[in-house]
């Protein structure tokens, strides 16, 4: 075959990819020449695969808002905007009528039951000494019941405060404070905002104050449906450059109409140091095993992938099904980690299948 007819087979390595399993020899001055170049097939690791943008967002299972819980005046602020505060220290003071009232309601019902308590121990005293009946102690006995379920309830209602243990107890013996509460911290953060001035009146349960917490950061990403069905809480993704592990807490299982991608959140394993709203590149890497073959050891012909594995001899032509990995593609059969691919000169290698460049 001369140079003229073998050029005439370059359309046909488009066409009929028939190299599947072909040896082709090669010496170490034809590598040379031909300037091929090979690299390692390696393990997948959490490094490799798709990248996508993702966002540093608050955990969603962390409280962020504070919310009053009596309407009222706001009196005071204990904290400004960018102030770290911890967990349960004050952050604003409200003075509330509906407080003053139920706080009334609380003490005259502390007041009730101390009451029943009393004329309970009476007539039990009374009974044994044939005084009373059992109807009246058994009157009393429910009457002391009732009252109980009073004070409770007005408890639970002052709980919503803050009001409970010593802070009840302060209550009985100091009311210079009537009608007056402060809300509290949920969580430690930082305070980010403030929803109204001092002076304002605020409703019931109205969000006064947000808090960022800097301890309980997650990973928010839209990852295409076909990559996602694979993923599932447990599993590890990475940041790209820096290798920060992640493990995925929760997933979306809707499927955006428009982008055809699913939410996944994931939570950083150690410390880190971003800010919720920073974007990151965060790597998915496949779901199944399988060793990384580089993109520029694949001979696309049609359908058909090709890799030219490196041996004792030259090279070995093998066709294998790969999926994409990112940058990458992922071979799970076919080839394994250790082998050496062509990286570089693939088109020589392909040409010297075909036989171009000899003579007959």
């Amino acid at each position: 075959m001369t140079k003229k007819y073998g050029l005439l087979l370059l359309p046909l390595i488009m066409i009929y990819p028939c190299f599947a399993q072909e040896s082709i020899m090669l010496s170490d001055g034809d590598i040379d020449r031909l300037g091929i170049q090979f690299a390692d097939v390696t393990d997948v690791d959490l490094q490799s695969g798709s990248r996508f943008p993702a966002v540093v967002v608050t955990s969603p299972n962390a409280t962020s808002l504070v919310n009053s819980s009596f309407g009222g005046t706001l009196s005071q602020w204990h904290a400004d905007p960018g102030e770290t505060i911890e967990a349960g220290a004050p952050i604003a003071t409200i003075r509330s009528a509906e407080l003053l009232t139920q706080q009334n309601l609380w003490l005259q019902s502390n007041a009730a039951s101390e009451q029943a308590s009393f004329e309970l121990d009476r007539d039990r005293q009374l009974l044994e000494l044939g005084i009373v009946s059992q109807q009246r102690l058994e009157q009393t006995q429910r009457s002391f019941a009732q009252a109980q379920i009073d004070l409770a309830s007005n408890a639970a209602l002052l709980e919503l405060a803050g009001f409970q243990g010593q802070s009840l107890s302060t209550l009985l013996r100091d009311r210079s404070n009537l009608g007056s509460y402060q809300v509290l911290a949920p969580e430690s953060g930082v305070l980010t905002h403030r929803s109204y001035n001092v002076g304002e009146v605020v409703a019931n349960y109205e969000e006064i104050a947000s808090i960022q917490q800097t301890a309980a950061l997650w990973l928010a990403a839209e990852i295409p449906a076909r990559l996602a069905q694979n993923l599932e809480p447990g599993f590890k993704l990475s940041l790209a450059n820096t290798g920060e592990l992640l493990t995925i807490q929760q997933k979306d299982f809707v499927v955006d109409e428009d982008t055809q991608t699913t939410e996944v959140l994931a939570v950083f394993d150690a410390a880190s140091r971003y800010r919720p709203g920073q974007i990151l590149t965060l790597i998915v890497p496949p779901a199944t095993s399988g060793v990384l073959v580089p993109a520029d050891a694949v001979v696309h012909s049609g359908n058909t992938r090709t890799v030219y594995v490196r041996t004792a001899n030259g090279v070995q032509a093998r066709t294998l099904q790969l999926e994409p990995a990112g940058e990458n593609y992922l071979a799970r059969e076919g080839i394994r980690s250790g082998d050496t691919v062509v990286i570089t000169g693939t088109a020589a290698i392909k040409g010297m299948q075909l036989g171009l460049g000899q003579s007959e």
